[in-house]
Parts: C-alpha cells; structure tokens; sequence
C-alpha cells in the first residue's frame, strides 16, 4: 500500500471512530446498525481496510452525518474541515483546557515551519 493511501485510510478510520465515539456507540453497536461486521468496522476504523462505497454511505446514514464526513480532503488551506474535525475532541473542555489550546496554537504560529 503505497503511503498517500495508507494516509486517508487512516483518516476515513479516524473520522468514523471519533463520529462513532461521538454518538456513544460501541462498534459493535455500529455493526448491528449498518450490517457492517464488528470485524470490519474495527479494520476499517484502524485503516486497515478500503472502504466500498455502500459501506460508507451505511455508516455516515447510521451515524446521522454526510459521507463528506468521511472524505473531504483535509487540505492545510481549508481551515473549515479541519476546526469541523476537532470539534469532537474540543466539545466538553473546561474553559482551561481551551486556553491551554489557544497558548498552543500562539505559541505554534511565531514559528516558520
């Protein structure tokens, strides 16, 4: 597997586990809701395996958002789908954890990478 495809396999896994996790489902849960095996969803969310079309639109369907979801690029030019990403792992902070990101990022920007 060359390594721009082993890249967004793992992406697509991770935006369906944190969208899983979101929702409070367990895989197998998920499983039961689309067809899906326990199995696959576990290798699909670890990136492990490529996803058929149908599986994601089952997914996306029993998850309640859009396949897009799952596959916009995350170019470092679109800040939009990158702050709709991390949006699950910022939701529930206390006001602290959030100022602590916010320094982070100050601190990231005075340097030219």
């Amino acid at each position: 597997m060359d390594f721009e495809k082993d890249r967004i396999l793992k992406n697509i896994g991770q935006r369906i586990q944190k969208r899983r996790i979101s929702k409070k489902l367990t895989q197998e849960q998920l499983a039961d809701m689309t067809g899906i095996s326990q199995k696959h969803i576990s290798r699909l969310e670890r990136g492990i395996h490529t996803p058929h079309f149908d599986m994601i639109i089952k997914i996306a369907k029993a998850l309640d958002v859009s396949i897009d979801t799952f596959v916009e690029d995350l170019a470092s030019d679109n800040i939009n789908i990158f702050l709709q990403n991390i949006k699950v792992d910022v939701t529930g902070m206390s006001q602290n954890q959030l100022s602590l990101i916010k320094d982070a990022i100050l601190a990231i920007k005075k340097y030219d990478f």
